[in-house]
């Protein structure tokens, strides 16, 4: 950690894409470790949309949320970043298709 929050220093996690949630949930054990720092959301780019675990219905990001108590959201999520790449009907498909088999809202 570059720099260490003063006490009850306001903090945003932020992050290109959230998969697991591993490495938010281990910043977020980081700072509260090593600072006293007020964490107050969570930001990532892209939600993966991925299950928590093979059988669940919920995302990553939903978890992290309701088991951290703070608030968790994604500028985009897989499905909408797909619906708007300029990649061809033939690999949208395969794109598509792939999903289906590894998030929990596909495409």
């Amino acid at each position: 950690m570059g720099h260490v929050p003063s006490a009850n220093e306001r903090v945003l996690i932020a992050d290109d894409v959230i998969t697991d949630g591993a490495s938010k949930r281990a910043a977020l054990d980081l700072l509260r470790r090593e600072s006293d720092a007020d964490v107050v959301a969570m930001i990532v780019a892209v939600d993966r949309l991925e299950p928590t675990d093979g059988a669940s219905t919920t995302t990553a990001l939903e978890r992290l949320e309701a088991e951290l108590g703070l608030a968790a959201r994604a500028l985009i999520d897989i499905r909408q970043l797909v619906s708007g790449a300029d990649v061809g009907e033939e690999m949208r498909s395969s794109i598509v298709e792939y999903l289906r088999g590894v998030t929990v809202r596909a495409p």
